[in-house]
Formats: structure tokens, C-alpha cells, sequence
């Protein structure tokens, strides 16, 4: 296997990763509720303010380092890697403009490496985007480097939710820049809140699909967060699927 062509495989995965972390609109409610039968009410289930603890993450800022495992598979023969990723993010301006719109801009980076078939390749870069959020946590778009991505609909998180809530939290249009004239593709973003590790926790996960603008499905990537009853939040794990001229990659950051 050409290394050139897995490296591609690589960076490709973590530059999508950039719209990917953050291309989700807050705001808008999608709350579940709890039914009762005849008798005894049992007990209410716990609801967790989803777009409160995003809030939260994104105004306080937040760094994680993740260590990276996975595979890449080529004319099948199979390549593991490994190596570590560090992602911050941090308020970068409360008074920008975005396609037309007041914002609060904030950044998004990370560094890192990753070991394939006894070769070192550095990550940094990889993960570089801006973030604009209106005042009320709505996401109106996102830039990299090489892309402009509007958010065009959705939901938003849920400003409450249960174990078992899930539903579309964005739909991103994304172009090469700002004119807005050479398409990408588009990107989705649902979540789904599953049971945590106590009664008052559970696992938010984000799942993100990406479409390029030849109607072909390049990424499927996964974020997992722990939110509490008290909007508090922590990144657990990211995992991700993409094929790459013909080289799947698979992998998993926690």
C-alpha cells in the first residue's frame, strides 16, 4: 500500500473532523416526556438541559487529548495505527460578522500525531476551524482553511431531554468560500441520549453525516458527550468511518 494514500485517508478524516466537531445549531427545543398509566404515577425520568451544558462548553472553552486507534484497509490488507490528538477550543471574538450576521466567533484546534506502518505523521493542522454562534447559541456557520459551511435548518440541541429523546440537531451546506458558488456537499447532524453511568448522567451522541456534492457519503462520525441533570459536560470519545480513494479508515479517539 502506497503510504501517500493512507496519509490522504488520514488527513482527510481529521480535516472533515473540523466542520464535524462543531457543525451542530444550538437553539430550538426537542424535549422528551414521560407517560404514566393507570395507578401509581411513577417516578418522573430525569431530563438533562442538552443546550444548556453546549452552552457551557463552548462560552468556558474546553481541551481534551484523545489517544487514537484504528485501521486503515487497502486492497485488503489491513494497516493499525495509533497516535494522539489534542483539541481546544477558545473564544476568539464576541463582536464578528458572519455571512451578513453579528456572531460570536470562537476557534477550534488541535495537535497531535499519528504512527502508521512505522512512520510518524504530524496532525497538526488538521483540526483548524472557526465556529459563529448567534447570542442565543445558534450556530450560523462554520469555516476552515479550505471551506465555508452555513447552517441551513434543524432543530438545535434540545433545551431538555430524557433517555430515548434523539432528533436532527442541523443541516450545513458547505462551499469551497464565501462566494458560495462551488458546492462541497452538505452535512447533517442528529443526536440520540442514551443512559449514563448514574441515574442523573447520560450519553449524548452526535452522529454526523456527510454527503459530498457528488451525492457520495465520504464520513460517518460519531461524538459522545456525558451531560449531567446540571448541564455539566465532558467529551467522552469520537469515532469515525471514511473511504478515501478506495481506503476505508476506521478509528476511535477516547
Amino acid at each position: 500500500m502506497a503510504l501517500f494514500a493512507l496519509r490522504s485517508s488520514v488527513a482527510a478524516t481529521a480535516f472533515i473532523s473540523v466542520a464535524l466537531l462543531a457543525g451542530c445549531g444550538g437553539g430550538g427545543s426537542n424535549g422528551g416526556s414521560s407517560s404514566s398509566g393507570s395507578g401509581t404515577t411513577p417516578p418522573a425520568a430525569a431530563t438533562f438541559p442538552i443546550q444548556q451544558a453546549m452552552h457551557n462548553m463552548y462560552a468556558n472553552g474546553y481541551q481534551k487529548t484523545y489517544t487514537v486507534t484504528g485501521t486503515a484497509i487497502d486492497q485488503g490488507q489491513s494497516f493499525p495505527f495509533s497516535g494522539t490528538l489534542l483539541v481546544s477550543e477558545t473564544l476568539v471574538n464576541p463582536n464578528a460578522i458572519f455571512n451578513g450576521q453579528a456572531a460570536i466567533e470562537d476557534a477550534m484546534n488541535g495537535s497531535g500525531s499519528v504512527t502508521i506502518a512505522g512512520q510518524t505523521f504530524d496532525l497538526s493542522g488538521f483540526v483548524q476551524s472557526n465556529i459563529y454562534q448567534t447570542s442565543n447559541d445558534t450556530v450560523l456557520g462554520i469555516t476552515t482553511p479550505t471551506s465555508y459551511c452555513i447552517n441551513q435548518g434543524g432543530n438545535g440541541y434540545p433545551t431538555s431531554a430524557v433517555v430515548g429523546a434523539s432528533g436532527l440537531v442541523s443541516s450545513v451546506a458547505c462551499f469551497t468560500d464565501s462566494t458560495k458558488t462551488t458546492s462541497l456537499g452538505t452535512e447533517t447532524v442528529n443526536y440520540n441520549v442514551t443512559a449514563g453511568s448514574s441515574a442523573t448522567t447520560a450519553v449524548v451522541t452526535l452522529t454526523f453525516t456527510v454527503t459530498s456534492a457528488a451525492n457520495q457519503q465520504p464520513l460517518v462520525y460519531q461524538a459522545n458527550y456525558s451531560v449531567d441533570t446540571s448541564a455539566n459536560i465532558s467529551a467522552q470519545s469520537m469515532v469515525y468511518n471514511i473511504n478515501v480513494n478506495g481506503v476505508q479508515v476506521s478509528f476511535t479517539a477516547k
